[in-house]
């Protein structure tokens, strides 16, 4: 991808920071959904967290180099998350499996296909920490029915027609990739169980400035 995400000070491009080489150690970054949304409306309802700090799943990601000696999590997802794949400040490049029934993986998956998943980044290393979010979906990035031979689904910052939590409040065009809404604005996390008996990759592709990833 081209695109990168920044903090609050628009004029400024400040880029999330991505930490150190290692993972997981970055500015956090949440995969997930609104428990009512729908193309319609992205963000109805509680925020439920796939990954990321307000994540109930903590299984190990394969790849690259943790912050923690055990390897990182799925709680643990960050920008410049995974170093291997090329990401860095402001860019990510992680794979993830999502599998109900395994009590590390598979928790608060969406109930059905007409739920567009959401990415969530924070301006800070903790959300304790954080001063400002922001909050982007795509009605491209409906969650998939997993299958035995599993369901993919890609989420890039290249994708058409973005939409962005900050704008769909009634902030100006330009906070879209920044973290602008005021942290006191977050919802408290919610969790959905669902009836699904295998796995789900999500793969999130995004965003080196100029160099795309693969």
């Amino acid at each position: 991808g081209t695109k990168a995400v920044y903090d609050e000070n628009v004029a400024l491009m400040v880029p999330l920071s991505g930490g150190t080489p290692l993972n997981g150690d970055g500015t956090v970054l949440e995969l997930g959904y609104f428990s009512t949304a729908t193309v319609a409306n992205n963000f109805a309802g509680s925020w439920v967290a796939l990954s990321g700090e307000s994540s109930l799943n903590t299984a190990v990601i394969p790849g690259g180099l943790p912050a923690n000696p055990t390897g990182e999590t799925y709680n643990q997802t960050s920008i410049g998350d995974l170093t291997a794949n090329g990401a860095s400040n402001a860019t990510f490049a992680i794979s993830l499996n999502f599998v109900l029934g395994n009590p590390t993986s598979g928790n608060s998956m969406p109930a059905n296909t007409t739920t567009p998943l959401a990415l969530r980044f924070y301006n800070n290393t903790t959300i304790a920490s954080s001063t400002y979010y922001n909050v982007v979906s795509d009605d491209l990035w409906l969650w998939k029915t997993p299958t035995q031979v599993g369901s993919n689904v890609t989420v890039s910052l290249d994708d058409v027609n973005l939409e962005w939590l900050s704008i769909f409040e009634g902030q100006n065009a330009n906070t879209a990739f920044h973290t602008t809404i005021p942290l006191a604005a977050v919802p408290e996390p919610g969790s959905i169980a669902a009836a699904i008996l295998a796995g789900a990759t999500v793969l999130l592709g995004a965003l080196r400035r100029r160099r795309p990833l693969s």
